[in-house]
Protein backbone atom coordinates (compact mmCIF):
# COMPACT_ATOMS: atom_id res chain seq x y z
CA UNK A 1 0.00 0.00 0.00
CA UNK A 2 2.95 2.27 1.28
CA UNK A 3 4.40 1.44 -2.54
CA UNK A 4 1.23 2.93 -4.39
CA UNK A 5 0.75 5.83 -2.28
CA UNK A 6 4.36 6.75 -3.19
CA UNK A 7 3.45 6.55 -7.07
CA UNK A 8 0.26 8.46 -6.53
CA UNK A 9 2.19 10.96 -4.87
CA UNK A 10 5.33 11.16 -7.87
CA UNK A 11 2.55 11.26 -10.65
CA UNK A 12 0.55 14.17 -9.23
CA UNK A 13 4.08 16.26 -8.93
CA UNK A 14 4.85 14.95 -12.60
CA UNK A 15 1.44 16.07 -13.68
CA UNK A 16 1.75 19.64 -12.36
CA UNK A 17 5.63 19.85 -13.57
CA UNK A 18 4.22 19.14 -17.01
CA UNK A 19 0.96 21.07 -16.36
CA UNK A 20 4.05 23.94 -16.01
CA UNK A 21 2.61 24.58 -12.32
CA UNK A 22 5.59 25.36 -10.40
CA UNK A 23 7.22 27.53 -8.05
CA UNK A 24 6.36 31.63 -8.94
CA UNK A 25 9.44 33.26 -10.01
CA UNK A 26 10.70 36.71 -8.50
CA UNK A 27 11.16 39.01 -11.42
CA UNK A 28 10.47 36.93 -13.97
CA UNK A 29 9.29 37.26 -17.32
CA UNK A 30 7.26 40.71 -17.29
CA UNK A 31 6.94 43.79 -19.37
CA UNK A 32 5.02 47.32 -19.01
CA UNK A 33 2.16 46.77 -22.14
CA UNK A 34 0.46 50.01 -21.11
CA UNK A 35 0.57 53.66 -19.01
CA UNK A 36 -1.63 56.18 -19.01
CA UNK A 37 -2.14 59.33 -17.04
CA UNK A 38 -5.71 60.04 -15.39
CA UNK A 39 -6.52 63.91 -15.41
CA UNK A 40 -9.27 63.96 -12.91
CA UNK A 41 -11.47 66.94 -13.69
CA UNK A 42 -11.26 68.22 -10.13
CA UNK A 43 -7.94 70.13 -9.98
CA UNK A 44 -7.93 69.00 -6.28
CA UNK A 45 -8.28 65.43 -6.85
CA UNK A 46 -5.00 63.27 -7.10
CA UNK A 47 -3.72 62.13 -10.88
CA UNK A 48 -2.81 58.64 -11.46
CA UNK A 49 -0.99 56.61 -14.11
CA UNK A 50 -2.96 53.49 -15.00
CA UNK A 51 -0.18 51.03 -15.40
CA UNK A 52 -0.72 47.63 -17.50
CA UNK A 53 2.21 44.80 -16.76
CA UNK A 54 2.11 41.45 -18.48
CA UNK A 55 3.63 38.05 -17.24
CA UNK A 56 4.74 36.62 -20.46
CA UNK A 57 5.96 33.58 -19.10
CA UNK A 58 4.58 30.29 -18.37
CA UNK A 59 4.50 30.30 -14.52
CA UNK A 60 3.69 32.98 -11.79
CA UNK A 61 5.78 35.46 -11.24
CA UNK A 62 6.02 37.65 -7.56
CA UNK A 63 7.32 41.31 -6.21
CA UNK A 64 7.29 43.01 -9.34
CA UNK A 65 8.41 46.35 -8.58
CA UNK A 66 8.38 49.05 -10.90
CA UNK A 67 8.91 52.84 -10.97
CA UNK A 68 6.71 56.17 -12.38
CA UNK A 69 7.94 58.93 -13.07
CA UNK A 70 5.46 61.93 -13.35
CA UNK A 71 6.67 65.13 -14.98
CA UNK A 72 5.86 68.50 -16.10
CA UNK A 73 6.59 70.97 -19.09
CA UNK A 74 9.97 70.76 -20.36
CA UNK A 75 10.41 67.45 -18.97
CA UNK A 76 11.15 68.26 -15.71
CA UNK A 77 10.69 65.36 -12.71
CA UNK A 78 8.17 66.07 -10.30
CA UNK A 79 8.31 62.95 -8.30
CA UNK A 80 9.27 59.39 -8.98
CA UNK A 81 6.91 56.72 -6.88
CA UNK A 82 7.57 53.23 -6.28
CA UNK A 83 5.15 50.48 -6.47
CA UNK A 84 4.95 46.48 -6.69
CA UNK A 85 2.65 43.54 -7.83
CA UNK A 86 2.87 40.77 -5.40
CA UNK A 87 2.16 38.06 -7.86
CA UNK A 88 1.01 38.49 -11.49
CA UNK A 89 -0.46 34.46 -12.95
CA UNK A 90 1.15 32.88 -15.64
CA UNK A 91 0.33 34.60 -19.17
CA UNK A 92 -1.70 37.26 -17.35
CA UNK A 93 -2.19 41.07 -17.35
CA UNK A 94 -2.32 43.15 -14.05
CA UNK A 95 -3.46 46.87 -14.15
CA UNK A 96 -2.56 48.65 -11.38
CA UNK A 97 -2.70 52.64 -9.98
CA UNK A 98 0.12 54.73 -8.94
CA UNK A 99 -1.38 57.95 -7.65
CA UNK A 100 0.76 61.30 -7.81
CA UNK A 101 -0.65 64.01 -5.18
CA UNK A 102 1.80 66.66 -5.90
CA UNK A 103 1.59 69.83 -7.15
CA UNK A 104 1.88 71.45 -10.09
CA UNK A 105 -0.07 68.98 -12.29
CA UNK A 106 1.89 66.23 -13.91
CA UNK A 107 1.81 66.48 -17.89
CA UNK A 108 3.18 62.88 -18.39
CA UNK A 109 4.44 59.68 -16.50
CA UNK A 110 6.66 56.87 -17.49
CA UNK A 111 7.09 53.49 -15.41
CA UNK A 112 9.64 51.36 -15.85
CA UNK A 113 10.27 48.02 -14.46
CA UNK A 114 12.88 47.56 -11.56
CA UNK A 115 15.50 45.09 -12.26
CA UNK A 116 16.97 42.82 -9.68
CA UNK A 117 20.94 43.68 -8.87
Amino acid sequence: MKDVTALIVELVLLGLLIAGVGPAEANGPVEIREVALVQPSDSHAPQKALVDIQNTGSNPVRDVAFTCTFSHDGGVDLETREASIAEITRHATVRTEVIYYGWPRARRVSCKLNRPR
